[in-house]
């Protein structure tokens, strides 16, 4: 029995330096043996082979191009009426003209006792378009911007009241004035007329006294 009992403890021992030495020399990590670096390396040239099996081999970069769009500036005629103007980049017209812009955008003014009758861009009536006397197209173009203006409520105003008299005074006197010289040749024809006639009959009594005397 004593004899059993020593055998099972030189095999307890013995399993325990197998545990302590024995054992944790296959848990050990195994050597580095310098392959990590060229793994690595391995790796990206796969990844760059990928990258190029993507693009084609006669890929190129690409890069971003920008339009870059030409304004040419739009060729404007005013056809303005009388009695009003159009305001355009601080410019007053009151007269017919032309020029250059890049912005079609117009103040129309009607003098005073006037509004706007008609408005026309291109011979299309845009009058509806037209806001507080303001006037924007929208489509930088070329185009003949047509503006009429009539009285107010059809009445006329003062100045132009005055004005129209002062025209009237001048028609009539000018009428009198050009009877007058259409009268002076008429007397005057008259009276040669008379004269002749005169003469006439003065020269046939004499001859008649004449002849009588002989007989």
């Amino acid at each position: 029995m004593k004899q059993n009992f020593k055998i099972l403890k030189l095999f307890s021992a013995l399993l325990i330096i197998l545990s302590v030495f024995i054992i944790p020399t296959f848990a050990e990590d195994p050597p580095d043996t310098g392959d990590a670096g060229e793994q690595e390396v391995i790796v990206g040239e796969m990844e760059m082979m990928d990258l190029e099996d993507l693009l084609g081999e006669d890929a190129e970069p690409q890069t971003s191009q920008v339009d870059l769009q030409t304004y040419v500036p739009a060729a404007v005629t005013l056809d303005i009426g009388e009695n009003g103007s159009i305001k355009h980049n601080k410019k007053t017209y009151s007269k017919n003209a032309t020029f250059e812009t890049m912005t079609l955008i117009f103040y129309i003014i009607p003098n005073s006792g006037y509004e706007i009758e008609s408005v026309y861009w291109n011979g299309k009536d845009v009058t509806g378009l037209v806001s507080g006397g303001l006037l924007k197209i929208k489509d930088l173009e070329d185009g003949i911007l047509k503006v009429r203006f009539k009285l107010i409520g059809g009445k006329q105003p003062e100045n132009d009241k005055e004005k129209e008299k002062q025209s009237q005074k001048k028609q009539i006197h000018h009428i009198k004035t050009s009877d007058e010289t259409n009268t002076k040749p008429l007397i005057y024809v008259l009276a040669a007329t008379i004269c002749v006639i005169i003469f006439t009959l003065t020269f046939i009594k004499k001859k008649e006294m004449h002849y009588l005397r002989k007989k």
